[in-house]
């Protein structure tokens, strides 16, 4: 049935809707005016402070009357403020606009997207990159697929340049790249591979630099194909011009061109911003091979540049005094560098006595004071071994001083070991010089700290860091999930490298994203276990005099540090090297002049070293190159006859690190070695000694003993003299055994960190294309994987080919398995140099463990081992091949290992001893009282 709709109730109904419209139209006319207001306000002629007073006002009625979309006028606010450099109020009223977003019942998530999105430009303006880098990844949350998140990565990457975090900025320029090159090309996949191009230049790595070139080309055609901006064109040719223009790939033609396109550009655009920078390019392309072309272009761009534009006028005022500098001007190279610092600091760093910490702690442009203070203590350098005035010397090695202080500031926020790394490359060219300053004023002191401060600090502050985590109280679950994404991220990097490889490229395969996406997990669970406050784990560098006091009477340790000068610069110390020969009682120093010769005859004397001596002539010409190469490492007839007789204690630098001393011979017109007369060790340097410092846990196993002798790789040849080398070892230190079969990859990790002396007999090597690895039955472990596991060794003694080997870090050392043994927490490792001789490695671990149970030291059992080896062996089996491989490397431990069974035949014979005593003295008590 139908039912007639009362008049009444329609009226009801009419004023109902009535009031509905009228309620409608007052909110828009509200909304209109509140828009007004905001409008109004910013756009009249108060003051800053007042309209931020009037905004206050405004935003105190609009959060009371719960106004709709109130998140847009926080947003209008957050921009006015970035437009007016007021960054930090930006980020209030923006974070205000995203929480209003996030509290509404039904969130838009492509506008918190948005809004958390620029949050994070607005945080990395104001050069807080961690609170940026968190508000990209919260943006791409929302929707991983969008065009926004697109942006978001481009921020993360784009964040980590502007932190300095290079290699991190291209896994994520890598990821971005990934996600675009599916689609058809556009204006913004020219752009990201623009910016990335530009961040692969601060690598300064040949394959860096090459890729950064290819994606700078790459950029160019899009912008050919498809309707590109003109900002971006500008871009992409300034960045073109950029690439040649680094040492490695000056091509000073082909740069000007692609600048002088960019600074059409940038004119045709009317950007004054970008025409000033093109020309302040255009200065330091010419700045090392014109003077008068750098000037008159560094000149341009200072008339032009405003004086609230501070950075780029400090780095237009660093042109111009690295260029009069680099010309032989030193007062007028001084006093640009000088104007420079002071443009950035608003300080006067004249006096060099002064103490700038503070200063270096406060400022956002530590890099470029970095920059800037090289170029000021190379000046000085200079200027001094032209003048030979100390004073210059004084001011110069204070400077270099200055720029380690930086160097020590500017690696924290790098978490990536390969940006680590990058920054460890920065610094091995700044102590180089420094040390030489150092030499050329004798402070020893100081020079020691550099040497020191240019090794293995890496390694040191990793091991520190590990012994943190180790002191709190993290649960076993935790530790276990850090230890499973450690293996996914290692496992996804295998992968990523083993596609490059065989197809030689990654398009479309996400490789990349689900990379970043475990690595960060593996950030944010570590943030979680480690305390709020950011540590630094900065090691602590042995002073000279403090390691001379620690010397014994018999021990000399000497320390060489090799130039990684590439020859660029004001200063160059390519070609120079340099030892410090330390005692108890004195210190030598000495330069080393024409390293790329010395080098030359290490990896000829190599060579030989390699193989055993087939005839007399081998032998001759062996003798006569190793003898040339001792005088030059032991450059005195008094150094010579000062390490005669005593325990040596090397610490290698660069292509030194894979050379046996033991093997030099002392002699040009006999073969008389080193060994004869000399115990050696080695040591990555003498403070990582003090660094490793701990006591050993006692274990309820103290050796571990491996040899699988066959294995399920066809391409290894089996090891049979490997088990007589384990079983030989039973006699002094009986112990645990994973033999053949039992040796598998598993049960030694499953035993690593139960043993206080491990041995491997197995494979192990490099190769080109894969890192250091060794071989158990099953399978391999490499030595990414050797730095997730955990060891308590006191010795490890890793009897296997080229285990000492690996690729050479400057400033770093080698990335062997041996640093990977002392990563995981060993205290000293006997390792190889080339490939070895099972059997006469045999003979040389049995003697060792044999000397070391008699109560030797490690390094002393191992010396004499050898030693025994030569006096038993005879004609080419005396070839240094045989014997000079293994090498300790670490602490000198003695290791008389506790013989629990041993020990209890002992106890019961000596109390057996005792009762017969007692026996025979009660009888004989006896016999004389019956006698009376």
């Amino acid at each position: 049935m139908i039912f007639p709709i009362n008049s009444h109730k329609k009226n009801h109904l009419g004023y109902f809707k009535i009031v509905i419209w009228v309620v409608f139209l007052f909110n828009i006319s509200i909304t209109a005016q509140e828009s007004n207001n905001i409008t109004s306000i910013l756009n009249s002629s108060s003051d800053s402070k007042q309209k931020e007073l009037q905004l206050i006002s405004l935003f105190n009625t609009l959060e009371k009357n719960n106004t709709d979309s109130l998140y847009t006028y926080y947003q209008k606010a957050a921009h006015w403020f970035s437009i007016k450099n007021d960054i930090q109020n930006a980020i209030i009223y923006e974070q205000k606009a995203f929480n209003n977003i996030s509290s509404s019942k039904e969130t838009d998530s492509l506008i918190a997207q948005k809004s958390v999105y620029t949050l994070g430009n607005y945080y990395r303006s104001n050069y807080q990159f961690k609170k940026a880098i968190e508000s990209y990844h919260k943006s791409i949350n929302f929707h991983k697929s969008t065009p926004q998140a697109d942006k978001a990565y481009l921020g993360i990457a784009y964040t980590y340049y502007r932190a300095k975090d290079f290699y991190k900025s291209d896994l994520y320029y890598k990821t971005l790249i990934e996600r675009l090159e599916s689609k058809s090309p556009s204006p913004f996949l020219a752009d990201v591979y623009c910016r990335a191009a530009i961040n692969l230049i601060q690598t300064n790595t040949d394959e860096g630099l090459e890729r950064g070139i290819t994606y700078a080309k790459k950029a160019d055609e899009i912008s050919k194909l498809v309707e590109t901006p003109k900002t971006i064109q500008y871009r992409i040719k300034y960045r073109l011009g950029y690439l040649y223009n680094t040492y490695k790939t000056l091509n000073i033609n082909l740069s000007e061109t692609y600048y002088k396109e960019a600074l059409q550009i940038a004119i045709d655009l009317n950007d004054s911003s970008k025409i000033r920078k093109t020309y302040l390019d255009l200065g330091n392309l010419h700045q090392t091979t014109n003077l008068n072309t750098a000037l008159a272009y560094d000149q341009i761009a200072l008339k032009i540049t405003p004086k609230k534009d501070s950075l780029t006028r400090h780095k237009i005022t660093s042109n111009i005094g690295f260029a009069n500098s680099y010309f032989g001007k030193y007062p007028e190279g001084l006093t640009y560098a000088f104007d420079a610092l002071h443009i950035l600091t608003l300080k006067d760093f004249k006096n060099h006595t002064d103490d700038y910490q503070k200063i270096f702690l406060a400022s956002p442009y530590k890099q470029n004071i970095l920059t800037q203070l090289s170029i000021l203590a190379q000046t000085y350098l200079r200027y001094y071994e032209e003048t030979k005035d100390p004073v210059l010397l004084e001011k110069c090695i204070a400077y270099f001083t200055m720029g380690d202080q930086l160097i020590d500031l500017l690696k924290v926020d790098s978490s990536e070991f390969t940006s680590r790394l990058f920054w460890r490359n920065v610094s091995t060219s700044i102590y180089g010089k420094a040390i030489r300053a150092c030499y050329l004023h004798q402070d020893l002191e100081k020079a020691h700290y550099f040497i020191e401060k240019n090794k293995a600090l890496l390694l040191m502050e990793d091991l520190a860091s590990q012994a943190y985590k180790r002191s709190l109280t993290i649960s076993p679950e935790i530790i276990a999930q850090e230890e499973v994404l450690q293996r996914e991220i290692l496992e996804q990097e295998k992968l990523l490298k083993t596609q490059a490889q065989t197809s030689g490229t990654n398009q479309g395969s996400n490789l990349y994203g689900v990379l970043v996406e475990k690595k960060r997990a593996l950030e944010q669970l570590r943030e979680n276990m480690l305390p709020e406050k950011q540590l630094s784990f900065e090691p602590s560098i042995i002073a000279l005099s403090e390691l001379q006091k620690s010397l014994k009477p018999d021990e000399v340790i000497v320390n060489y540090h090799l130039s990684n000068d590439d020859g660029y610069g004001i200063y160059s110390n390519n070609n120079k090297g340099y030892i410090s020969i330390s005692t108890s009682q004195k210190n030598k120093f000495f330069e080393i002049e024409n390293t790329n010769a010395l080098q030359t005859d290490i990896q000829l004397a190599l060579t030989f070293l390699k193989r055993p001596f087939k005839t007399q002539e081998d032998i001759t010409r062996y003798t006569q190159l190793s003898n040339s190469i001792y005088k030059k490492l032991f450059p005195t007839e008094e150094v010579r006859s000062q390490i005669k007789n005593k325990k040596l204690i090397i610490s290698p630098d660069s292509y030194l690190s894979f050379l046996p001393f033991e093997a030099l011979s002392t002699s040009a017109d006999k073969t008389s070695y080193l060994i004869q007369n000399t115990e050696i060790r080695y040591v990555y340097s003498n403070s990582f000694i003090r660094n490793i410092h701990r006591e050993v846990t006692p274990q309820k196993h103290t050796y571990l003993g491996i040899a699988p002798v066959q294995f399920q790789d066809t391409q290894l040849t089996s090891l049979d003299y490997s088990l007589q080398e384990i079983n030989s070892i039973d006699a002094y230190y009986p112990g645990d055994k994973l033999l053949q079969e039992k040796g598998t990859k598993q049960a030694f990790l499953d035993a690593l960190n139960q043993h206080t002396i491990i041995h491997l007999a197995t494979h192990a090597d490099i190769s080109d294309t894969t890192s250091p690895w060794i071989a158990f039955q099953d399978e391999k472990i490499t030595l990414e994987e050797l730095y997730l596991t955990e060891n308590n060794a006191a010795l490890v003694f890793l009897s296997g080919c080229n285990t000492t080997l690996g690729d050479h870090k400057a400033g770093e050392g080698v990335m062997s398995l041996a640093r990977g043994f002392f990563y995981s927490g060993a205290q000293s490792v006997i390792s190889t140099l080339w490939s070895i001789d099972d059997k006469s490695t045999a003979y040389i671990t049995d003697q060792f463990y044999k000397n070391l149970n008699n109560g030797l030291t490690t390094s002393e059992a191992l010396h004499h081992s050898k030693k025994s080896y030569l006096q038993q062996h005879s004609g080419s089996e005396t070839s240094p091949y045989y014997w000079a491989s293994p090498i300790l490397l670490g602490k000198d431990n003695t290791l008389l290992i506790e013989n629990t069974t041993l020990d209890y035949w002992i106890l019961i014979s000596c109390s057996l001893l005792v009762m017969g005593v007692i026996f025979i003295y009660t009888l004989s008590r006896k016999r004389i009282s019956s006698k009376k």
